[in-house]
Protein backbone atom coordinates (compact mmCIF):
# COMPACT_ATOMS: atom_id res chain seq x y z
CA UNK A 1 0.00 0.00 0.00
CA UNK A 2 1.44 3.35 -1.06
CA UNK A 3 1.32 6.23 1.43
CA UNK A 4 1.38 9.74 -0.11
CA UNK A 5 1.51 11.63 3.20
CA UNK A 6 4.43 12.83 5.29
CA UNK A 7 6.36 10.53 7.54
CA UNK A 8 6.21 11.18 11.29
CA UNK A 9 9.73 12.63 11.24
CA UNK A 10 8.84 15.04 8.41
CA UNK A 11 5.61 16.10 10.14
CA UNK A 12 7.45 16.82 13.41
CA UNK A 13 10.01 18.88 11.50
CA UNK A 14 7.27 20.92 9.80
CA UNK A 15 5.57 21.66 13.15
CA UNK A 16 8.90 22.66 14.74
CA UNK A 17 9.70 25.07 11.89
CA UNK A 18 6.25 26.67 12.12
CA UNK A 19 6.50 27.13 15.89
CA UNK A 20 10.05 28.57 15.62
CA UNK A 21 8.88 31.11 13.03
CA UNK A 22 5.95 32.11 15.28
CA UNK A 23 8.25 32.53 18.30
CA UNK A 24 10.69 34.70 16.34
CA UNK A 25 7.86 36.87 14.97
CA UNK A 26 6.44 37.47 18.47
CA UNK A 27 9.92 38.29 19.80
CA UNK A 28 10.29 40.91 17.06
CA UNK A 29 6.97 42.42 18.14
CA UNK A 30 5.00 41.28 15.10
CA UNK A 31 1.52 39.80 15.59
CA UNK A 32 0.94 36.17 14.59
CA UNK A 33 -2.53 35.87 13.06
CA UNK A 34 -4.89 32.90 13.24
CA UNK A 35 -8.45 32.51 11.90
CA UNK A 36 -10.10 33.73 15.14
CA UNK A 37 -7.48 36.05 16.55
CA UNK A 38 -3.80 36.83 16.88
CA UNK A 39 -0.93 36.54 19.32
CA UNK A 40 0.71 39.86 20.22
CA UNK A 41 3.58 40.89 22.48
CA UNK A 42 2.59 43.24 25.31
CA UNK A 43 4.87 45.04 27.74
CA UNK A 44 4.44 44.02 31.39
CA UNK A 45 4.34 46.52 34.18
CA UNK A 46 5.60 45.44 37.59
CA UNK A 47 4.84 48.65 39.43
CA UNK A 48 6.72 51.82 40.21
CA UNK A 49 9.25 50.17 42.50
CA UNK A 50 10.60 47.84 39.80
CA UNK A 51 10.75 50.58 37.18
CA UNK A 52 12.33 53.22 39.44
CA UNK A 53 15.11 50.92 40.62
CA UNK A 54 15.55 49.19 37.27
CA UNK A 55 15.77 45.99 39.29
CA UNK A 56 14.71 43.02 37.20
CA UNK A 57 14.93 39.60 38.83
CA UNK A 58 16.21 36.82 36.61
CA UNK A 59 12.80 35.12 36.35
CA UNK A 60 10.90 38.25 35.27
CA UNK A 61 10.55 39.13 31.62
CA UNK A 62 9.53 42.62 30.44
CA UNK A 63 7.01 41.25 27.88
CA UNK A 64 4.21 38.71 27.78
CA UNK A 65 2.22 37.18 24.92
CA UNK A 66 -1.53 37.77 24.80
CA UNK A 67 -4.27 36.38 22.60
CA UNK A 68 -6.55 38.98 20.95
CA UNK A 69 -9.85 37.76 19.55
CA UNK A 70 -11.00 38.99 16.15
CA UNK A 71 -14.63 40.15 15.76
CA UNK A 72 -15.44 36.77 14.13
CA UNK A 73 -13.77 34.92 17.00
CA UNK A 74 -15.64 36.99 19.58
CA UNK A 75 -18.93 36.12 17.88
CA UNK A 76 -17.98 32.45 17.74
CA UNK A 77 -17.13 32.27 21.45
CA UNK A 78 -19.60 34.75 23.00
CA UNK A 79 -22.54 34.83 20.59
CA UNK A 80 -23.80 37.50 18.17
CA UNK A 81 -22.57 41.07 18.55
CA UNK A 82 -24.59 44.23 18.25
CA UNK A 83 -24.04 46.31 15.13
CA UNK A 84 -22.21 49.15 16.92
CA UNK A 85 -20.03 46.77 18.92
CA UNK A 86 -19.06 44.85 15.76
CA UNK A 87 -18.21 48.08 13.91
CA UNK A 88 -16.04 49.22 16.83
CA UNK A 89 -14.23 45.89 17.08
CA UNK A 90 -13.57 45.77 13.32
CA UNK A 91 -12.17 49.31 13.45
CA UNK A 92 -9.80 48.36 16.28
CA UNK A 93 -8.86 45.04 14.68
CA UNK A 94 -7.80 46.63 11.39
CA UNK A 95 -5.93 49.54 12.99
CA UNK A 96 -2.19 49.51 12.27
CA UNK A 97 0.19 48.56 15.05
CA UNK A 98 1.83 51.54 16.73
CA UNK A 99 5.46 52.05 15.84
CA UNK A 100 8.07 51.21 18.40
CA UNK A 101 8.79 54.12 20.71
CA UNK A 102 12.37 55.32 20.76
CA UNK A 103 13.98 55.81 24.12
CA UNK A 104 14.64 59.37 25.08
CA UNK A 105 17.27 60.52 27.46
CA UNK A 106 20.98 60.48 27.73
CA UNK A 107 22.96 58.69 25.10
CA UNK A 108 26.52 57.62 25.45
CA UNK A 109 28.73 58.30 22.47
CA UNK A 110 32.48 57.70 22.46
CA UNK A 111 32.73 57.86 26.25
CA UNK A 112 30.75 61.14 26.54
CA UNK A 113 27.20 61.64 27.71
CA UNK A 114 25.08 63.52 25.19
CA UNK A 115 21.66 64.96 26.09
CA UNK A 116 19.07 64.69 23.37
Amino acid sequence: MKDDGLSRRQAVLVVKVILERMIHAVRRGEPVEFPYGKLVRVRKSFGEWWDSNDDWPAHRRPYRVEWELSPEGREQFFGPLEKQERAYLEKIWEAPQPEKRRRRGRKKRAGQLVNK
